[in-house]
């Protein structure tokens, strides 16, 4: 081959480079001149993507050169997705950023995809990390008699100019959680995604509590955590409300909030839930808060005790004015599994 058919075959090549989030990058460099060079034919690329499943928190970050002549990308950003949260439900789905992007050939910018949160059911979940880490769900305590966590948060996705975001996918907030004893047969109570969907298995007994959501983070507003609790049909003569944290606001890139956590007593017993941490991204969504119950025994539910937590808020997204033709909106990663993280993604293609 000669030297001209090498350096054709290089320049053809849209080259990367990829590493986790904090293990050193190799570096793969593409031959010049590209601004007076003509484009080389379209193409597409997808940006290494965290592994699913059980696995750890870490995002992955890829340089991307801009192939020559070319002067206007797409891209499809996608964050990392709640854990433990089924696609539907609010806040669950990693935020998603569609669009066109103005570069200069030769240029060389940043990937970050967002991991998601993982919801373990039973233990501390760690944040998906990202351009913006999703919040943590952790627990202070041990030797509880019962407990349940919520899901920690999935981290934001963007691409990078620098250190200067061009597009940012928000994470979204991981699930919510409750725990409940009581001596008789009882309504299961599910995730908290809606008051509807819970108050529609609640049956005949028309017996409801809700404990409120993080609220999700909008433009360059950081998400609040939640504030709220509610109940029906029975007297609390024991209860308390932690508030959700809320999600942070500082530029780089911004954490969700941490999930809370709310213990509640029984004859000396401690059962204690989390609520679900904030997804990261340009601005990070708020926490779920947490409550703890316990019924009047002359109740219907006699000496019933509940711990539960809401779920958290997703984060916000953006796009520079380097962009057109934008549509925001949310993606369809998350998952209701145990032990499952769904990792956002960040896609671009071009063509001459």
């Amino acid at each position: 081959m000669t030297q001209e058919d090498l350096q054709k075959s290089v320049d053809r090549r849209t080259v990367v480079n990829t590493a986790a989030w904090a293990v050193p990058v190799i570096a793969v460099g593409v031959a010049a001149p590209f601004a007076s060079a003509s484009c080389q034919g379209g193409g597409t690329f997808t940006a290494p993507v965290p592994q699913s499943g059980n696995v750890g928190s870490e995002s992955t970050r890829v340089s991307f050169t801009v192939p020559r002549g070319v002067r206007r990308i797409s891209f499809d950003v996608l964050g990392g997705a709640g854990g433990g949260t089924s696609s539907g439900r609010p806040y669950g789905d990693g935020r998603r950023v569609q669009g066109n992007l103005t570069v200069t050939p030769g240029e060389v910018l940043t990937f970050v995809t967002g991991q998601g949160g993982i919801f373990t059911g039973n233990s501390s979940a760690i944040g998906g990390q990202g351009y913006g880490n999703g919040g943590d769900v952790t627990i202070p305590s041990a030797g509880l008699a019962g407990f349940q966590f919520g899901g920690s948060g999935g981290g934001g996705s963007a691409i990078l100019r620098g250190s200067a975001p061009l597009v940012v996918a928000g994470g979204g907030g991981g699930r919510g959680a409750s725990k409940s004893q009581f001596p008789q047969a009882d309504p299961a109570f599910s995730d908290l995604s809606t008051a509807t969907e819970n108050a529609g298995r609640q049956g005949t007994s028309a017996r409801f509590v809700e404990v409120g959501h993080g609220s999700p983070a909008s433009g360059a507003t950081a998400g609040a955590g939640a504030t709220y609790w509610s109940r029906e049909g029975n007297v609390l003569v024991d209860s308390g409300l932690v508030v959700g944290n809320s999600g942070g606001s500082a530029a780089g890139g911004a954490n969700g909030g941490a999930g809370v956590f709310k213990t509640i007593q029984r004859d000396g017993a401690v059962f204690a839930a989390s609520s679900g941490g904030g997804g990261g991204g340009y601005r990070g969504g708020g926490s779920g808060a947490a409550a703890g119950y316990r019924w009047d025994p002359s109740g219907t539910f006699g000496y019933a005790v509940m711990a539960m937590a809401g779920a958290g808020g997703n984060a916000s997204s953006f796009a520079a004015t380097s962009t057109s033709n934008v549509n925001f909106s949310t993606g369809e990663n998350a998952n209701g599994g145990t032990d499952n993280r769904a990792p956002g993604r960040v896609r671009v293609t071009w063509s001459c």
